[in-house]
């Protein structure tokens, strides 16, 4: 049966920051009946604080399958059993509409004076929008990791609930007195400005930790929230202790004594870093993703003339050749070559458009390299020096890892015009393999470098501008990662590393 539960009422103060925070609390007693349920917790079950509070089967209407209830509750309880505060878990919640969400819990036992427990604290976060963009950014091999940290302290009376929701808030908290001077902050907070203490906050004006630029407008929101009393999804740019500048959102709301004067103001404090790289990484995987469609189109496209003046290059060699005639020898061959040329930058955008698929073999780098070095023409100004070894073994697609180190020695040569040397040189290092191509050319200015892996970049007169970049998508591929260490005047170092363990 349902019974009715007792509490201690919170205080006003309390209820009033509960309705601010984003965060979904919840509290409940020892026999599991719900004695506090915010707005945040309304919004993210569609259960309203009266269908909730006072009932004890806040489990079966969240959780309605048993089997996977089950399994939800043995988390909770193991971690308020060994009290992993830190302990986070994802689980799939039914709405009351129906509606499948997936929300992050975090956990806290609330014990006595006598430690056992007299009940749980426990926050949520509806997650299910970074989850989708997580899986958004993976298909487009992007790696995304979301670390969330919320502590509380134990709780025996209304002002410990309330110092345990600002501690365990995942998101900054700064309380500040009427003279605008910050009178308390949490852990999240500290650590938004990267202080180690309090007392690097404690009694400062506010605006020390918001950009110069946004100072008027953080002034004008104090005058705003006193007359409107609170204010939502505010957009600053803040201040870490080091100077450094960070995006954030901000919500204030001021809390006035039982005379109607101000008490305290209450800041929350988001930081939006993470949230809008995660949006920048998926706008630039969406544009890579359409310029790669539209590159395999015009390639396509582009195939089909190439086809036909190929045909028609045929039919004038059968017809004039064997010639006597420098001048049509000399424009048969600048058509040849034109042709051979188009046919290998279609080749190029054809390669850099489609989807990457290795056929792995069990091989030396000492064997591809040697075959690589067979597909170069090596001048005889410029001295190659293979070191590879022939151990260990690697298991790597042989075809496209030997087509990186072509276009690595062919790099190699082009920085070397008047004269160099060019030593290759393999070593098992951390688990796993490093090639370098190590040339003594003129080294690469800083300008090049910005977009060295950036596709449709080049500084030569021919070429696309795809072939590092798309050495860059093999070698990630594979696992591993190519880098480049460069000196104006004195040459420059690719550095390949290949995990000794093949992908799967």
């Amino acid at each position: 049966m349902m019974g009715t539960a007792k509490s201690e009422p919170l205080s006003s103060d309390c209820l009033q920051l509960l309705e601010l925070l984003r965060v979904g609390v919840c509290f409940l007693d020892r026999e599991g009946h719900v004695l506090v349920w915010n707005k945040a917790a309304e919004g993210i079950s569609g259960y309203s604080r009266e269908e909730i509070v006072g009932q004890d089967r806040i489990w079966q209407w969240l959780y309605p399958n048993e089997q996977y209830r089950n399994e939800v509750l043995a988390t909770v309880n193991a971690i308020i059993t060994h009290r992993l505060h830190e302990e986070n878990f994802e689980a799939k919640i039914r709405r009351k509409d129906g509606e499948t969400r997936i929300v992050s819990w975090n956990f806290q036992d609330l014990p006595n004076e006598d430690d056992r427990a007299r009940g749980s604290v426990a926050f949520c976060r509806d997650v299910t929008e970074q989850v989708r963009i997580q899986k958004e950014l993976e298909r487009h091999s992007e790696h995304l990791e979301e670390l969330v940290d919320e502590r509380t302290r134990s709780l025996s009376d209304s002002e410990e609930r309330l110092y345990a929701i600002i501690q365990g808030s995942p998101e900054g908290i700064i309380v500040i007195d009427p003279k605008r001077h910050i009178a308390e902050c949490n852990q999240a907070a500290l650590q938004l400005y990267e202080s180690p203490s309090k007392e690097q906050l404690i009694g400062r004006d506010p605006l020390d930790l918001i950009a110069k630029k946004d100072h008027e407008a953080a002034s004008g929101a104090f005058t705003e929230v006193t007359k409107a009393g609170t204010i939502r999804n505010l957009r600053f740019t803040m201040l870490r202790s080091s100077g450094q500048e960070y995006p954030a959102e901000i919500s204030l709301s001021i809390v006035r004594d039982s005379a109607g004067s101000p008490l305290v103001y209450v800041a929350i404090v988001r930081d939006l870093t993470e949230q809008n790289e995660i949006q920048e990484r998926l706008r630039k995987a969406e544009r890579m993703a359409v310029i790669g469609e539209t590159v395999a189109m015009v390639g396509h496209d582009l195939r089909n003339p190439l086809q036909a003046i190929s045909g028609a290059l045929y039919l004038l060699e059968k017809k004039f050749s064997p010639t006597t005639d420098p001048e049509v020898t000399e424009m048969l061959g600048l058509i040849k070559n034109g042709l051979d040329y188009a046919d290998n930058i279609v080749k190029e955008l054809l390669d850099y458009s489609k989807e990457i698929r290795l056929e792995l073999t069990q091989t030396t780098v000492k064997a591809i390299t040697d075959a690589a070095l067979l597909h170069v023409e090596i001048p005889q100004n410029v001295r190659v020096i293979n070191l590879t070894r022939n151990e260990p073994r690697i298991s790597v697609d042989v075809a496209k890892t030997q087509r990186v180190f072509v276009n690595l020695i062919a790099n190699a040569i082009d920085a070397m015009s008047k004269s160099g040397e060019l030593t290759i040189t393999s070593v098992e290092a951390g688990g796993a393999l490093e090639i370098k191509f190590s040339d003594t050319g003129e080294g690469i200015s800083d300008d090049v470098m910005r977009n060295l892996w950036k596709p449709l970049s080049t500084t030569k007169s021919k070429g696309m501008g795809l072939g590092l970049a798309i050495c860059k998508r093999i070698i990630e591929a594979h696992g591993g990662t190519i880098e480049v260490e460069t000196r104006t005047g004195s040459g420059s170092t690719f550095t390949i590393r290949l995990p000794l363990k093949s992908k799967t």
